[in-house]
């Protein structure tokens, strides 16, 4: 959270709020540095499962959206910046199985 936007606090509430512009924010920047423990980067399929972990709390929440749904445009932006960060990734074997001979 420091690297990208250090000037610029989250709202803790944010899983609360039903403001879909800020919520699309603060989730392209959890993809952009979502990383392991020791600083490693989580494999594309891992943050989709957490963005999952995270739309089912807002619905508990009683937040009418859905993140993960491509149609909605909403979220086309976080949508753009998870293929890119899964493509990134992939590149760098990051995820990827390895065939073994």
């Amino acid at each position: 959270r420091i690297k990208k936007r250090p000037e610029e606090p989250i709202d803790p509430q944010i899983l609360t709020v039903d403001d879909t512009t800020s919520l699309c924010l603060v989730l392209r920047l959890f993809v952009f540095e979502a990383r392991k423990a020791n600083c490693n980067s989580y494999p594309p399929s891992i943050i989709r499962n957490l963005l999952s972990g995270i739309n089912r709390k807002l619905t508990k929440s009683k937040i009418d959206v859905a993140i993960l749904d491509k149609s909605d445009h909403h979220f086309q932006e976080l949508h753009l910046t998870l293929d890119s960060i899964s493509s990134e990734l992939h590149r760098a074997e990051i995820g990827v199985k390895k065939e073994s001979v």
